[in-house]
């Protein structure tokens, strides 16, 4: 017997970025992986600071677009070098064009080849948007009914043992058809054709993963739980082949309909990354796959899979960022329209709980929704090779597709959210980048964020830290009398108000500093409401998701 559901978080946390796809050589053949006797020899000829090469295209003199690449280039390579990541490749867009694309590092060590942003990096579960976007074409189309039950539309049956209501296509979009996580039928030969990998994946009653057999292939019924699935969107994959009114594969479909329009030349969904099934002129320019081990750098062999639509894409950061950017422009991108606006805002709709505190949208994962952070992401990784991130933040017009050509072993490193999380904080924080943000503004609304400055002044010294002994009128007025605006910031938010600042410390005081009196603090207050205090907390920078403070508000006790 097992722990089922600890074994499931495990799964979860290792599949849920990604599916597995190959690396080889132009024969079609894995790489060779360098023998151990070579590695003293390597290690005495490298230099104590490896060097980081960096190709980039930049296609702005906007300011605030250069403080940001400035920003980057600088920060990139140090968290290469801090976690041994052998090359990166990154596409920035900002107000619907794509402003900058630069490689850092290599995209092949052995042969000393730099990454550039030609570069072709395998997507691993970045491809899942695609497949998702393709059943919203057929559903826009007329062709698939998004709560129309899956059998309706597969050549085979596919019956939830654990009973309840019929999978619909909804239910395989925002992974909660009651399948349990799977490595996406991951083989070390080539997989057999879509329809005949699939159908006996769901003849099979048990999981292959982590040393055999050891998942029940069903492990909720239809639209209970979250539980991310690869097979569920190789399923969508086939119910696209088998639905389209031009008979295309589901390769051809998603080309036709979502890559060609956005003029992506670079990209490709082949049924098998090998040199049989990818362009000649993609091929030549791949990235090799790394699984860095401590201080060496393994090659990845080839790994093929059978449910390829859950992440078989390869693409450049470039071409890919097209992408995000009809979706930031209601489905729309340099006049190519790939999906009508009303659909790109039914499948950017929060539909139930995802992954990490994320929202599901339809495929898309949804984070932050109703701060200014917002965003639409999903990440990908092909193991054991590839780690890669494609987010845009709405509010900023922002839009960034990054990829590595690694995946650490035996734990993966954090190098690819150090750079979604840089950009973020970056694009929160930059003075004049937020305008697209709503904000308040007049003397009333600085009145209300000078007292929630003033109420976090007396709760960062009497509760975040419980001094005993309340702030004096005396301290008060001298941090009211000593407050200097920060001059990158005050052209865009003039929002001082001394004496607002002084009533809102003096008010928590009286009102009290323990956990019971914060809490209730805003119960029923006449000078700020709950909604005006967690507007304002969130201009001045406060992430709900991640602060004491936000929690000492908002959270009542037990």
């Amino acid at each position: 017997m097992f722990d089922r559901a600890a074994v499931l978080v495990g799964v979860l946390l290792a599949l849920a970025l990604g599916a597995c796809t190959p690396q080889t050589d132009e024969a079609g053949q894995s790489p060779e992986v360098t023998s151990p006797a070579a590695l003293p020899q390597q290690a005495e000829q490298a230099p104590p600071r490896r060097d980081i090469p960096v190709s980039e295209n930049l296609r702005t003199d906007n300011e605030q677009d250069l403080r940001l690449v400035n920003a980057l280039r600088a920060f990139i390579p140090m968290v290469m070098r801090a976690y041994g990541s052998p090359g990166l490749n990154i596409a920035l867009a900002r107000r619907g064009e794509v402003v900058w694309e630069a490689g850092f590092g290599y995209a092949d060590l052995g042969q000393r080849k730099p990454m550039t942003p030609e570069t072709v990096f395998n997507s691993g579960s970045m491809g899942k948007l695609y497949t998702g976007m393709a059943i919203m074409k057929l559903v826009e189309d007329g062709a698939l009914d998004l709560d129309g039950p899956i059998n309706d539309y597969l050549p085979f049956a596919v019956q939830n043992p654990l009973g309840g209501r019929d999978i619909t296509v909804r239910d395989l979009l925002i992974h909660r058809p009651g399948l349990s996580a799977d490595a996406a039928l991951s083989l070390f030969e080539r997989p057999p054709p879509l329809r005949g990998a699939i159908e006996a994946e769901y003849g099979r009653d048990l999981v292959p993963i982590s040393g055999g057999d050891v998942l029940p292939r069903w492990f909720a019924e239809a639209g209970e739980t979250f539980m991310y699935s690869n097979l569920g969107m190789g399923t969508l994959g086939l119910i696209v082949e088998e639905n389209n009114p031009e008979g295309l594969s589901f390769s051809d479909y998603v080309e036709k309909h979502l890559m060609e329009p956005l003029g992506m030349r670079h990209s490709q969904y082949p049924p098998v990354q090998d040199a049989e099934h990818i362009r000649p002129d993609i091929w030549e320019r791949r990235s090799t796959g790394y699984m860095p081990m401590g201080s060496v750098w393994i090659p990845t062999p080839a790994v093929y899979f059978g449910e390829f639509p859950a992440g078989g894409f390869v693409a450049t950061p470039g071409d890919f960022v097209r992408f995000f950017l009809a979706f930031l422009n209601g489905g729309e991108y340099q006049g190519a329209r790939i999906l009508q606006p009303e659909t790109v805002e039914q499948a950017l709709t929060p539909q139930a709980e995802g992954m990490g505190g994320m929202q599901m949208g339809l495929a898309w994962m949804l984070d932050k929704v109703g701060e200014p952070a917002y965003n639409i992401q999903h990440g990908g990784a092909h193991m054991y090779g590839w780690h890669n991130w494609s987010i845009a933040w709405p509010n900023f017009d922002t839009a960034v597709v990054y990829a590595t050509n690694n995946w650490a072993v035996p734990d993966i490193v954090p190098d690819i959210t150090m750079v979604r999380n840089f950009i973020e904080n970056w694009l929160l924080h930059d003075s004049t980048v937020p305008a697209v943000v709503e904000r308040g503004s007049g003397a009333d609304w600085a009145k209300k964020v000078s007292y929630v400055r003033g109420v976090l002044f007396t709760a960062a010294f009497n509760y975040a830290i419980a001094i005993p002994t309340p702030v004096s009128d005396d301290q008060i007025q001298r941090a009211a009398d000593g407050a200097l605006q920060n001059p990158d910031l005050a052209a865009t938010r003039d929002d001082w108000d001394s004496e607002a600042f002084i009533q809102g410390a003096r008010d928590l005081r009286e009102h009290g500093t323990d956990t019971a009196a914060v809490s209730s603090f805003l119960d029923e207050n006449p000078a700020i409401s709950r909604d005006d205090f967690r507007r304002a907390y969130l201009e001045l920078g406060g992430n709900p998701d991640a602060s004491a403070f936000f929690a000492a508000f908002f959270t009542q006790p037990e």
